[in-house]
């Protein structure tokens, strides 16, 4: 049986070619393309350190970075958007105080140490926010986000 011809171009692809096409037919939903271009790829053999340290190592650094992004966005719609008195504000300071209760709680749970995380997501300190006396977190944000946070990192719910 003759060789699809496209499969034999996209072994002259480079791995970044491959993968920047990989995405493309990824995103308009071409399996059959993404199944190509997986087969083109060289198979090569590597010496690693233990993939379930690199796997660990590798969600707790997108869970740290994951909080960073949503740290940062909360920060500067209170900041910005909400920095009228009202009820958004005050909404908006209890989804604040919910995602950094939520990083304390996963980070006790797991024993995480939660200065590293605020070190790696360039984050201030817990507390240094806009979150203003009398404001509580909100309970069902906090659970939320702590869900997130685990899953992000692989741990086993609490």
């Amino acid at each position: 049986m003759k060789k699809d011809p496209l499969s034999k171009m996209y072994q002259q692809l480079n791995s970044e070619e491959r993968a920047l096409l990989f995405l493309k037919y990824l995103s308009e939903g071409d399996q059959i393309e993404c199944e190509r271009l997986s087969d083109a790829a060289p198979i090569k053999e590597y010496l690693s350190t233990d993939l379930a340290f690199r796997d660990k190592l590798n969600r707790l650094f997108d869970m740290a970075t994951y909080w960073g992004i949503e740290y940062w966005r909360n920060h500067y719609f209170a900041a910005t958007v909400f920095s009228d008195a009202g009820d958004n504000r005050n909404r908006w300071l209890a989804r604040i105080a919910a995602h950094q209760q939520a990083l304390i709680a996963v980070c006790e749970r797991h024993t995480i140490p939660i200065e590293s995380v605020m070190l790696i997501s360039s984050t201030d300190e817990i507390g240094a926010v806009y979150v203003e006396e009398g404001v509580e977190a909100d309970a069902e944000d906090q659970r939320i986000k702590e869900q997130e946070l685990e899953a992000i990192a692989g741990l086993e719910q609490g």
